[in-house]
């Protein structure tokens, strides 16, 4: 009898140890970490989106999706005094109005993945104007600069920026004629003869092959690109009131560019030189087609 007292004895404790046991691994599998804190509370670790969405059935909270948010911690989180619990894809920082939410004896949760700047679009033969390389101040091939004003504003238009206007003065700087700044919305003309690439800058082009009007304006101090020539008198008259410039009819002067050119700078309408050989000038641009 007292042998078999001493079993039952044994049995119980063992059972009771057990139930200690039982009842340590059934502890809430959810909790969360502190305020002003990026980490979990030790043995526990954050949650994937999986993990939080289920973290919101245990505990007394909705789930209502992922975030991007800067200022608050990484993962699954709890932000005092709502209802509900979100997840933070960026990887985030301790905020003193945030808790992470955190699992006990869960795979850690990996860290978030960056996210990847999109690859740039290659130019599109049928897009009459695009943004150029950034740091460039020349264009893609197929493409040209655009030397005036009322050309910047349409290409801005076109593009969905905001044209800001002749850029005082001029720039050696920046890049001549439409350029895109580094805000990547606005768009200014730049008048000086050269201009220089900038590094936060795009030049703005307009497709060789698909001008409206058939003319442009080349280069200030340049003659006309190769692919294009120089325009008779009735065509320069033709090309003023199609680019919406006023036509101010011929000179003979040695020191302009022969033919149909225009002073961007001025915008007082084009002119046509009847010199044989005239020159170039860094005030005047070619008018082509």
């Amino acid at each position: 009898m007292r042998g078999f007292l001493c079993l039952a004895l044994l049995g119980l404790a063992s059972a009771v140890r057990q139930h200690i046991k039982d009842d340590s691994v059934r502890a809430p599998e959810f909790k969360l970490g502190d305020l002003d804190s990026d980490t979990c509370p030790e043995g526990y670790t954050k949650l994937t989106v999986s993990q939080c969405e289920a973290a919101a059935a245990e505990l007394p909270y909705s789930y209502e999706g992922t975030r991007d948010k800067k200022k608050y911690p990484s993962g699954c989180y709890f932000k005092e005094g709502k209802t509900f619990i979100k997840f933070n894809t960026n990887t985030g920082i301790a905020s003193s109005e945030v808790q992470p939410v955190c699992g006990r004896g869960l795979e850690p949760a990996p860290a978030p993945t960056p996210a990847l700047e999109p690859a740039p679009t290659p130019p599109v033969a049928s897009q009459e104007f695009i943004r150029g390389e950034l740091g460039e101040d020349t264009c893609p091939s197929g493409y040209h600069k655009i030397r005036t004003p009322l050309e910047c504003d349409e290409a801005s238009v076109v593009l969905k920026l905001k044209y800001k206007g002749l850029k005082d003065q001029g720039a050696s700087s920046v890049p001549n004629g439409c350029y895109l700044k580094g805000d990547g919305i606005s768009t200014r003309f730049n008048t000086h003869h050269k201009g220089s690439p900038n590094a936060i800058m795009w030049p703005v082009c307009r497709s060789s092959s698909f001008s409206s009007t058939g003319f442009i304006v080349g280069t200030v101090g340049e003659d006309c690109p190769s692919d294009f020539k120089k325009l008779t008198v009735s065509e320069c008259e033709e090309a003023s009131g199609k680019i919406g410039y006023a036509y101010n009819g011929t000179r003979d002067k040695e020191a302009n560019p022969t033919g149909c050119y225009v002073a961007p700078e001025s915008e007082r309408g084009f002119k046509f030189n009847n010199h044989l050989t005239g020159s170039l000038n860094v005030k005047f641009a070619p008018v082509c087609r």
